[in-house]
Parts: structure tokens; C-alpha cells; sequence
């Protein structure tokens, strides 16, 4: 007796896919991080040889994920069921943060902040300078830059030219093609610099303390200004600034 076999092909529907990074160094952390998913934890999560933890077929609504990776603090993150979400997550150290002794310390004092609580950008020189390779406009979500050395990953920059703002790179090709996660504020010219950056929340009359791998000028920018800082490898310096000044 002959029997007919149907074959069925099964399809997934990428929900969510995000990309671990370490805070300090921007390296991807891939199967290092430990998941939870809506509170329970994820036994197999699935990784992508390139350090992108996917999620196919969430249920719709809103869920929540949770990282956890030794020396790094906890970060939690919403997605969604509904719409498909890519993005890096940065996952700051915290305590048994293993810095190398080159490491540069500052501590920052805050005040005249524009609101009750904001966010702080603090970036550093790269070797590998990012520069933008044409003009970007206000409101351009897609930018060309000139590469030195590897891709560059995904996560926040200092866009500086004549003004400053943060931008959140999505993804960069190969051949130097960048996608933003939010249209540009402003213009900025052909040889504007990108700055590797890293986010942090602080408040009025708060010290945060700032690592940085190496010595050379930092950047700070906040409440949209910005300010520079002289750094000096392996040493602790402390700096107030106040931005009504």
C-alpha cells in the first residue's frame, strides 16, 4: 500500500533579536549572559554565532527580559510581542569589574542639570576615529562614514562638528553605510567625528564615577553641552561642572 506524504514547512516569525555589549570596552558578551524571560529563566536561549540573542514567535503583548552577566550589573528591557525590536544593549560593570591598571578614573559632579534626572554621555578619542564621509542633514536616519580598521559596533556615538549631539548606531556595513535608531537633530558636515560614548543616568548634585581604558581628552555631554576632560592613565581625577554655568 502506497500512502501519500505531505511535507509541511515551518515558518518562524522573528520577534526580537538584541546584542549584549560590555559597557567598557563595547566587546560583545554573547552566551556570557544569562536570560529571563518574563521571569523565568531561559534554559537554551537561542544565540547567533555573532552574539545576537534571538526570539521568535513571542506571544503578542508586552514582555520583559532581564541580562544578567558576572561583573556587570542587572539590565532589564521591555519587548514586544507585536512589533519586531533589534537593538544593542549596553551592560554597564559593577562590582568585580575586572579593569585593567591603565584604566583612567574620573569622578563628576553634576549640578544645574535642566531637569530632576537626565542622561550623561561619556566618550573617548578612538584610534580608529569614526568621521562622517558626506553631509548629513537634520532629520537624515541614514549616514556614510569613513571606516579605519573593523566594523564598528553598534551603540551610542558623539556626533561632533560645529555642535554636538548623541546618536544611537544601529548597524554598520562594510562599506561604511550607517542607519541611526532616531533622525539626526541637526546638520553636520562632511569630517564630522563619531565618538564611541556610553550612557548614564545621573542626577542633580550626584558624583558618578566614570572609567575610561586610557589616557587622552574625554568627552562629556549633557543637557546638550559639552565639555572635555584631560585624562592620565591609571589615576583618579574629579571634576564638577556646573551646566547653568
Amino acid at each position: 500500500m502506497r500512502r501519500n506524504m505531505m511535507s509541511m514547512t515551518i515558518s518562524h516569525r522573528l520577534s526580537a533579536a538584541v546584542l549584549p555589549l560590555d559597557g567598557f570596552t563595547g566587546r560583545v558578551l554573547g552566551q556570557r549572559v544569562l536570560c529571563e524571560l518574563d521571569g523565568v529563566p531561559l534554559r537554551r536561549p537561542l544565540w547567533k554565532q555573532d552574539g545576537w540573542l534571538v526570539f521568535p514567535d513571542l506571544p503578542p503583548g508586552e514582555h520583559r527580559l532581564a541580562l544578567r552577566c558576572p561583573g556587570f550589573e542587572r539590565r532589564t528591557l521591555s519587548l514586544s510581542g507585536d512589533t519586531r525590536t533589534e537593538e544593542a544593549v549596553i551592560l554597564n560593570p559593577g562590582l568585580g569589574y575586572a579593569y585593567p591598571p591603565e584604566t583612567a578614573f574620573l569622578s563628576l559632579t553634576l549640578s544645574g542639570l535642566p531637569e530632576a534626572q537626565t542622561q550623561l554621555f561619556a566618550g573617548a578619542d578612538d584610534p580608529r576615529q569614526l568621521k562622517l564621509m558626506k553631509e548629513a542633514k537634520a532629520g537624515d536616519s541614514a549616514v556614510k562614514m569613513f571606516l579605519r580598521g573593523p566594523v564598528p559596533r553598534p551603540g551610542w556615538y558623539l556626533l561632533r562638528g560645529k555642535t554636538t549631539e548623541a546618536v544611537f548606531l544601529r548597524r554598520v556595513t562594510v562599506e561604511g553605510d550607517a542607519e541611526t535608531a532616531s533622525p539626526l537633530a541637526g546638520k553636520h558636515s562632511r569630517g564630522a567625528a563619531l565618538v564611541p560614548a556610553r550612557l548614564f543616568p545621573v542626577a542633580e548634585g550626584e558624583t558618578l564615577r566614570i572609567p575610561f581604558r586610557d589616557s587622552g581628552a574625554a568627552y562629556l555631554f549633557c543637557g546638550g553641552k559639552l565639555k572635555t576632560a584631560e585624562l592620565r592613565a591609571g589615576e583618579k581625577q574629579s571634576l564638577t561642572w556646573n551646566l547653568e554655568a
